[in-house]
């Protein structure tokens, strides 16, 4: 056990010290639990009684004179010994530059926490005493949390300098009997049991947040914990004052609430818990409020942040749950977490708030000729972050955070966020909990230049009829190839007419759902063409789909006219009729008359419903003509020769077709399953010099990986799109084909294909591709639940507006009512369409798709 000699006391540890030496045991260089407090002291001071009085305390106070044993024993206990002597270090830096001196203070506290503390001897503090000046010193305590926390700091101090101040003059203090911590310690052994109050406080809540920022990342390898403060200014902590007081309830739960409705819209949760760490002084012990020792307790407490709510009705819930639980405000954590829902081993909460309220410095009667000035309190606890509140005319918080885990940039976030809910609070009790906002002034800055893309380039004509002018000015390039054949852009034209004229004999007309039954083909190509020439719009019917999926297709969108061949009319079902673009036709490819609106559907691309019914997604000529013009915007030059990938029943197909046609390009189509042969692929991709494709990431590794030398020579642009993008495939990119271009897309066949773009590059390598910022005429917004702005950095949900939001789900109102939304952003009124999709700012401004 430990030699019997020098040993005044054994008794048992209490719960939060049994926590802490778990914790500094399982990581003893960590420097966790060891806490520093940092003072500048000016004047006379003798150094002799400065440490003569300090010894006066370790005398005075069991807990200065105990250490910990574990090992041999059935519990671990602490054993207080008959003395125990302080180690100090002195220095003089008197002739030290004042630079040099603050270099080498931080590298002495930062070899001090390294260095901890051996647990098993006493006693578990230490001084360093440096004189900086004539009269100027600096004073470092150390000591391990075990046995003392913030409010016997306090303590300590005013009988320090009473015993100072004694000895200097050679009068008693009379100070009081001090308090005996093994009285604490017994008193907790006689609590009734708290399992049934904390079973019914956390039960359902099974999942405990793991916090992060996801666009503000940690530095790679970074370790060790820092601290960030911010402070209210004088008016706004007098004015949250008043505010607590005439809604009766404390300070402390006024901050509390609004670190619960932070943690709340952080997490996207409305049911929150984090661990609350309490003073644990029962003001009906005698002696206890001036007791030296662990009297702290770190414990969950569970917040329902209900958005309706009026703030100063929660405040008092909040008040009344506080009250509630100070019975069982010394339980064993690992008892509560045991009597929890949450898996076993998993911890209850990330993050632990701390009001300090520490008792007023004692009157001074013995007044000493020394002051403590700028005393800076060090501390890092086993939690990633520790959220340090400290009243005062200036209400302080500091956030302490481990740098693994958390950014300096996202913490400081952080504190901006806390800092604008309590100047609301103070300003708006009658508020509900959803209006409050939690961005600054700069935040709002900063968003404002990142919501919107560029100016969007202005053309009121529909796709055909630019292709219609460029068939006049090109008539002769090829705008389709395939299979060794090639349509010029005066074939598909006239084409096009052609099957436009027999389409409106048949009744078609504008915003009319044409079915489009044909494989990857010239003929697809000109079926578009041709529908969206005689006003209708074109409805992908892939031929690989089972025969009820395509009836199913047809009925849900009232199809009764289909564009298909002689070869595949007999598998098209009877519910519609057909209309054959390779059909005979002698007459002569005139342009029919128009009546289309650049209002009018251009075609409808289907999504699986989470139902398991398709949603047919209704894109109007608008909508297609600004999404085809903003990829001029972000290229900056025109397609040369593109190779199609994509299924033309998937909207990724819309790229390649129409970007192509529009400017001139030619469109390159692999066979029908050709992407199922890589190598064919790439053969064919280096046979027709294609300059453009678009594909998933996963499909662009293996082109490039399996591409010979010189195969994909002609590359210029790759674009990869419909799923994150790992950092692999870039890797592989600069590798293989250093000299093209390579940019990730993001967007929802609700915003017409493409909502953001980046543009890689080498500084990307080590993180999933961002999907960059807006095209030209979109907006993009990342909003909470209750549709509010998150703070850069933050997760939310991606929202679109612009000229790319498609009108709808056609014939579905009701899933169009709830994914197509009015919303009013800070007073600008939108067309929303919400993605359902998390993303959050990167610091350069980019956007991180979350899934």
């Amino acid at each position: 056990m430990t030699a019997l000699e020098n040993v005044e006391d054994v008794y048992p540890l209490s719960p939060i010290q049994q926590g802490m030496l778990f914790h500094t045991i399982a990581d003893p260089d960590s420097g966790v639990f060891v806490n520093q407090i940092s003072a500048r002291l000016e004047g006379e001071l003798d150094p002799d009684i400065f440490k003569a009085a300090w010894a006066d305390l370790v005398a005075r106070h069991s807990i200065l004179r105990s250490a910990f044993v574990w090992d041999g024993v059935d519990e671990p206990l602490q054993v207080v010994r008959q003395e125990a002597h302080l180690e100090w270090l002195e220095e003089d830096w008197t002739a030290v530059p004042e630079d040099e001196q603050s270099r080498r203070l931080r590298e002495l506290l930062g070899a001090d926490r390294r260095r901890g503390f051996n647990l098993a001897t006493a006693p578990l503090t230490r001084m360093m005493l440096i004189r900086t000046g004539g009269s100027a010193w600096r004073w470092v305590w150390s000591t391990h949390h075990m046995i003392v926390d913030g409010w016997s700091a306090q303590v300590l101090l005013d009988e320090l300098i009473s015993l100072y101040a004694g000895r200097h003059t050679g009068e008693d203090p009379a100070l009081a009997p001090p308090f005996r911590y093994r009285d604490f310690i017994a008193g907790l052994a006689q609590q009734t049991d708290a399992e049934q109050f904390w079973r019914d406080r956390l039960g359902g809540f099974v999942e405990p947040h793991h916090l992060e920022v996801p666009g503000i990342p940690p530095d790679a390898g970074a370790s060790g914990h820092r601290s960030h403060t911010v402070e209210l200014d004088a008016a706004t902590t007098q004015a949250l004052e008043s505010m607590a007081r005439e809604n009766h309830v404390t300070l402390n739960s006024a901050v509390v609430a609004a670190w619960s409705l932070l943690l709340s819209r952080w997490t996207r949760e409305q049911d929150v818990v984090f661990g609350v760490t309490t003073a644990g002084r029962d003001v009906g012990t005698p002696g206890l409020e001036r007791g030296v020792g662990l009297f702290i307790n770190t414990l969950p407490f569970r917040v329902e942040v209900p958005p309706e709510r009026p703030l100063a009705d929660w405040l008092r819930q909040l008040q009344d749950q506080q009250l509630d639980a100070r019975r069982h405000e010394q339980s064993s954590l690992a008892a509560v977490q045991r009597w929890s829902d949450a898996p076993a081993g998993a911890a209850l909460f990330e993050s632990i708030f701390v009001f300090e309220n520490y008792p007023p410095p004692a009157d001074r009667a013995r007044p000493v000729d020394f002051e403590l000035l700028e005393m800076d309190y060090i501390e890092q606890s086993n939690y990633p972050l520790a959220v340090l509140v400290v009243p005062g005319e200036r209400l302080m918080v500091s956030f302490v955070y481990d740098t693994a885990r958390f950014a300096a940039e996202a913490v400081e976030g952080l504190g901006d966020q806390l800092r604008t809910l309590l100047a609301g609070f103070a300003a708006s009790p009658g508020r509900r909990l959803a209006e409050f906002s939690l961005l600054s002034g700069g935040d709002h800055e900063r968003l404002h230049t990142l919501i919107p893309g560029p100016d969007p380039a202005s053309d009121d004509r529909c796709v055909h009829e630019i292709i219609e002018a460029i068939a006049a000015e090109r008539p002769e390039a090829a705008a389709v190839v395939f299979e060794g054949k090639s349509l010029s852009y005066r074939d598909l034209d006239e084409a096009g007419n052609r099957l436009a004229a027999r389409l409106q004999a048949a009744g078609v007309g504008p915003n009319q759902p044409i079915g489009l039954y044909l494989p990857r083909s010239i003929e697809m190509i000109v079926g578009m063409v041709g529908i969206l020439k005689a006003g209708g719009a074109y409805v992908p019917l892939d031929p690989e789909y089972p025969a009820l999926h395509v009836r199913r297709l047809l009925e849900n969108d009232a199809i009764e006219m289909v564009v298909t061949t002689r070869g595949l009319q007999q598998h098209v079902p009877d519910t519609a009729g057909s209309i054959l673009v390779d059909g005979d036709d002698d007459r002569a490819p005139v342009k029919p008359p128009s009546t289309v609106q650049n209002t009018d559907l251009a075609y409808v691309i289907h999504t699986s419903g989470s139902t398991g019914r398709p949603k047919g997604v209704a894109v109007t000529h608008r909508n297609l003509v600004h999404s085809t013009l903003a990829r001029d915007a972000h290229y900056g030059r025109p397609v040369g020769r593109f190779l199609l990938l994509s299924s033309f029943a998937f909207d990724s197909s819309v790229v390649g077709i129409f970007w192509t046609l529009c400017s001139g390009g030619t469109l390159v189509l692999p066979a029908p399953k050709l992407e199922q042969d890589i190598d064919r692929l790439v053969a064919l991709a280096a046979d027709e010099g294609a300059t453009h494709l678009l594909c998933l990431p996963a499909l662009y590794q293996l082109l490039v990986e399996h591409a010979g030398d010189g195969e994909l020579d002609s590359l210029e642009v790759a674009i990869v799109a419909g799923e994150a993008c790992p950092s692999a495939v870039l890797e592989s990119h600069i590798r293989r084909v250093p000299h093209a271009e390579l940019h990730n897309e993001y967007g929802p066949t609700e915003a017409t294909v493409w909502c953001s773009a980046h543009r890689a590059t080498a500084a990307d390598v080590g993180r999933p591709l961002p999907i960059g910022r807006p095209i030209a005429g979109t907006r993009l917004y990342i909003l909470d639940s209750h549709g509010r702005l998150v703070p850069p950095g933050f997760a939310g949900e991606l929202c679109v507006a612009g000229e790319g939001v498609a009108t709808g789900y056609l014939g579905r109102p009701d899933l169009t009512a709830e994914r197509f939304v009015a919303a009013d952003i800070d007073g600008t009124p939108e067309r929303l369409y919400r993605t359902g999709d998390l993303a959050a700012y990167r610091p350069d401004g980019s956007l991180e798709f979350l899934g």
